[in-house]
C-alpha cells in the first residue's frame, strides 16, 4: 500500500502542476490579449519565474514543477503570440474600404 500511495502522490503532483501551469499560461495570454499584445505574456511569465527562483517558495515540489512546466509552455507560446499579433495587424490593414486597391 505504501508504494501505491507514493505513486498516487507523484501522479497527483505531476497532473496538478501541469494543470496549474496551463492555467497560469492561459491567464497570462488572456490578460495580455486584452491589450492586444499576447506576445508579452511569455516574457512576463518567464520574468515572474526568474524572480521566484531565488526565493524560498521553491522548496515546494509542486511549485518547482509548476514553474518548470510554465517555463516550457511560455517558451512555446512566445512565437505563437508574435504570430497572432502579426496576423491581427495584417487583418486590420485589409479591413478598410479600398485596401486592396493600394496593394
Amino acid at each position: 500500500m505504501n508504494i501505491l500511495s507514493i505513486v498516487g502522490e507523484a501522479a497527483g503532483t505531476i497532473i496538478g502542476s501541469l494543470a496549474a501551469a496551463a492555467i497560469l499560461c492561459w491567464l497570462c495570454w488572456a490578460l495580455f490579449k486584452l491589450v492586444h499584445h499576447p506576445e508579452w505574456g511569455a516574457p512576463t511569465l518567464l520574468t515572474m519565474i526568474a524572480l521566484n527562483c531565488g526565493s524560498s517558495v521553491l522548496h515546494s515540489e509542486f511549485l518547482s514543477m509548476t514553474f518548470i512546466f510554465s517555463a516550457l509552455a511560455a517558451a512555446l507560446a512566445w512565437p505563437e503570440g508574435r504570430a497572432w499579433r502579426a496576423d491581427r495587424a495584417r487583418r486590420r490593414s485589409n479591413s478598410y474600404p479600398g485596401a486592396a486597391m493600394w496593394k
